[in-house]
């Protein structure tokens, strides 16, 4: 009888017993965020570190931690192109940073930073972000009615940065002044940077030129000499063929060397058997979604010459 209660006693105990230690031994509750004004002080630090040891992943962190509280908590960064003291690299790390946070919420913020009362390189930063939520499909009409008033900016800094990301957009008249921009002498390095890798595909083959020019330009980056590269070697015809073939002899970098001799030879190819690139027609295709990003990444304007 004795036993027959202490097996009753054990075994009405035993779920409480298990309760409790599954209680101890589970996942603690995550910690609560850190305050807003916390995570901005760090993104200061972050930016201000100097041009050398900008940490743009820490910073892009930063940011995602204060959006996730709500998009109004970002203004405090955006803030900083507002200020004509602040240092021309704390503001390409707003751009470097936000531009993946944005929404539509910053819209009109940004709209407010392109005014010609705010200095010249916080205007071109503003622009290259309202244009990238253009870009991301996140843009409204009177965003749009305000990148297109930039791109004829009595500010060239700005009106290029405008262009330019535009360009990105696919935006047909940006295009058209990118391709403009391209052999005007005051044009940058990093400007022609952007307009090879901005360059929509569906209009590489109007452009070759430009492109055979790219190949041979070593002021130009890496990415931006190979796209032009591949994309030669995929739509060229025989009047690229020398820039190709001077690239392949001359080129140090041995990349570079190996791709511009696979395109030439792609190119002697097809001229040889009398084949002709067809333009591709994106007319037809859907939009892509809301909130989608290009396969290009818009280069981020470089501050103004002197700042």
């Amino acid at each position: 009888m004795r036993m027959r209660i202490f097996l009753f006693l054990v075994l009405a105990l035993l779920p409480l017993t298990l309760w409790g230690c599954g209680r101890g031994s589970g996942t603690p509750p995550p910690p609560p965020p850190e305050p807003p004004d916390q995570l901005v002080a760090q993104w200061v630090a972050v930016a201000t570190a100097g041009k050398d040891h900008l940490d743009v992943p820490k910073g892009a962190e930063l940011v995602q931690k204060l959006v996730a509280q709500g998009p109004e908590k970002l203004v405090p960064i955006l803030d900083v192109l507002a200020n004509k003291d602040a240092d021309p690299y704390e503001k390409v790390m707003v751009v470097m940073t936000t531009m993946p946070a944005l929404s539509q919420f910053h819209e009109q913020k940004l709209i407010e930073l392109t005014a010609p009362g705010v200095d010249s390189i916080s205007r071109a930063d503003a622009a290259h972000l309202l244009g990238s939520l253009q870009q991301r499909r996140l843009g409204t009409e009177k965003g749009l009615a305000r990148m297109n008033e930039l791109q004829a900016d009595p500010d060239a800094h700005v009106r290029n940065a405008s262009i330019l990301i535009m360009e990105l957009a696919g935006q047909p008249e940006a295009v058209a002044k990118a391709i403009e921009l391209w052999p005007n002498p005051d044009t940058t390095p990093d400007q022609r940077i952007s307009i090879v890798l901005n360059m929509p595909q569906r209009a590489v083959l109007q452009n070759t030129k430009i492109f055979a020019e790219a190949v041979l330009d070593t002021k130009l980056s890496a990415d931006a000499r190979k796209r032009a590269i591949q994309d030669l070697g995929m739509v060229g015809d025989a009047t690229v063929l020398d820039a190709l073939k001077k690239c392949a002899e001359t080129e140090t970098d041995p990349v570079l060397k190996d791709m511009a001799q696979a395109a030439a030879e792609a190119v002697d190819s097809r001229v040889k058997q009398g084949l002709t690139a067809v333009p591709i027609e994106t007319k037809n295709l859907p939009p892509p979604p809301p909130g989608a990003v290009s396969s290009q990444s818009a280069p981020v304007p470089a501050p103004a010459a002197g700042s």
